[in-house]
């Protein structure tokens, strides 16, 4: 496989995509948007993770920033 380049998708984890809906205005405003409509905070963040991570380089970019920042 040399001079593949392969990508691997981020994995969903709860904490750190907390840490993004804090950072971004669009995901948080979404966020609380689907709280008030009654879904938990576990799902709101997967869907968000789904509709809005993946096949999104720069999304995917800011969701792995979040993984080491404490917050």
């Amino acid at each position: 496989m040399r001079g593949k380049i392969i990508m691997v998708e981020p994995i969903f984890n709860s904490g750190q995509m907390s840490r993004l809906v804090k950072k971004d205005p669009y995901l948080l405003m979404v966020y609380n948007d689907l709280l008030k409509r009654g879904h938990s905070h576990e799902i709101v963040l997967e869907v968000l993770y789904n509709s809005n991570v993946l096949e999104d380089s720069l999304m995917t970019s800011a969701y792995q920033a979040c993984r080491t920042e404490n917050g």
